[in-house]
């Protein structure tokens, strides 16, 4: 079984949202699924501090992140990147989320 957890951040106005995306991802290190899970997050080039945090998780975890690049006006619309994570994925299970959804203990595939 395979998790494909889907998630968006533009933290250009507001850089909260990559501290709260830095915490989700951490969650998942600090409880790792006991399932394969693969962690997409939709962002914009423009916005640095969200894929400083991704590039930081990609160099130094396990997690297999993926990005999509969005445009501008894309971002502000989740189902753009949801819908475009669903018609891609080969998941049994696609999970959309919010970077202020943190991952606990047991969340992911009890074993």
């Amino acid at each position: 079984m395979q998790l494909h957890i889907v998630s968006h951040c533009y933290a250009v106005e507001l850089q909260q949202y990559a501290t709260a995306l830095k915490y989700q991802l951490s969650s998942l290190v600090i409880y790792p699924p006991k399932i394969r899970t693969v962690i997409e997050v939709c962002c914009v080039d423009e916005d640095r501090k969200t894929t400083d945090v991704l590039d930081w998780f990609i160099c130094n975890t396990n997690l297999h992140i993926i990005f999509t690049r969005l445009s501008l006006p894309d971002i502000y619309r989740r189902g753009i990147g949801r819908n475009l994570a669903a018609l891609s994925s080969h998941a049994e299970l696609v999970w959309f989320t919010e970077v202020d959804h943190i991952f606990g203990e047991y969340c992911i595939g009890v074993s």
